[in-house]
């Protein structure tokens, strides 16, 4: 199993993260915890994180009750410190799951996307679903036209994916890799 070298724990908000490419098997779990979920005053934090691998080996449990497992294992006594525990599985989709185009930062392809994702639903035979997907894909992409930027070569590229799994995911990105302002 390879992990990447731990960084500053989640919310000390001390240091910048930097991003990480892994490619994982499909069912393999991701944990994101706090340092109070592992850490006690009497034992090494490397104990500590043993303990929580061993805790999460459990993959015949759901995401639910291997968290509250882990939990439940890992303190045994009332916490000294904010404990979090975050979990995801992997999963793959099948190439017939995902439907994706690219389309220049031009507000004319807003009608073209449309178009294209409501062909798509009429593939899969979520025909229903095509009036308020036809509204999210024209709000998305078009916020994403007016509101993204260029990535460094200067061409702005607009992504729209659709994907069918256990329900309907409409993501829509741009070149830009900051963070929206609230």
């Amino acid at each position: 199993m390879s992990r990447p070298a731990p960084g500053s724990p989640l919310g000390l908000g001390l240091v910048r993260f930097e991003s990480v490419t892994l490619e994982l098997a499909e069912g393999s779990v991701l944990a994101l915890y706090t340092d109070g979920l592992i850490e006690a005053r009497d034992q090494d934090i490397g104990a500590g994180m043993n303990r929580l691998r061993a805790a999460l080996a459990r993959p015949d449990l759901t995401l639910d009750d291997l968290c509250s497992s882990a939990v439940d294992t890992l303190r045994a006594k009332p916490p000294s410190d904010d404990v979090t525990l975050l979990l995801a599985r992997t999963r793959s989709l099948s190439a017939d799951q995902v439907a994706s185009w690219q389309f220049p930062s031009d507000p004319a392809v807003v009608c073209r996307a449309r178009t294209l994702a409501t062909r798509q639903l009429a593939q899969w035979g979520l025909e229903q679903l095509a009036e308020s997907t036809e509204l999210i894909v024209s709000e998305l992409v078009t916020n994403a036209i007016i509101h993204g930027s260029s990535d460094r070569s200067g061409d702005c590229s607009i992504g729209l994916r659709l994907t069918r799994h256990e329900m309907l995911t409409c993501e829509v990105s741009d070149a830009s890799h900051s963070h929206p302002l609230a």
